[in-house]
């Protein structure tokens, strides 16, 4: 179900990422398979991209691949955008939280989507956790109990 989820939503995306000169890349390396509900599991791989392709500039690309490992469903959403700087990430999952740049650069957003997206991949019995830096992109990675 995650590889049809994530093929649905980058299909999606591929129109806007190609508007802004951002290469979109799509892989499954085994199809994991998982139980929830569908629409809020498409609304994290949705928030996840609608997120990379916003702070990565033209030219960049953002990349989704779901894999897994052991008894873990893997959904991870890189991109070659701006990065989040260390002292800002612990904040990062924060309801209205957005980043300095964000806002700076008036970078559409209310700061609620990784917020909701923390959420849901918490109902469904798993963790988000992403690495960063700043000017070199980041990666999210969602752990899912795979079926």
């Amino acid at each position: 179900m995650l590889a049809e989820i994530e093929a649905l939503a980058a299909a999606y995306h591929l129109p806007p990422a190609a508007a802004r000169e951002i290469e979109l890349g799509c892989s499954v390396d085994e199809a994991p398979s998982v139980s929830g509900d569908v629409r809020r599991l498409g609304q994290v791989v949705d928030n996840l991209l609608s997120n990379a392709l916003k702070f990565t500039p033209p030219g960049g690309s953002v990349h989704v691949r779901a894999s897994r490992r052991d008894s873990t469903a893997l959904l991870e959403v890189s991109d070659s955008g701006m990065g989040i700087p260390e002292e800002e990430q612990e904040a990062l999952f924060g309801r209205f939280y957005r980043t300095e740049r964000a806002q700076h650069d008036a970078i559409p957003g209310v700061g609620l989507g990784l917020s909701i997206t923390k959420s849901i991949v918490e109902a469904h019995g798993g963790r988000i956790t992403f690495t960063s830096a700043a000017g070199a992109g980041t990666t999210f990675v969602v752990e899912l109990p795979a079926t």
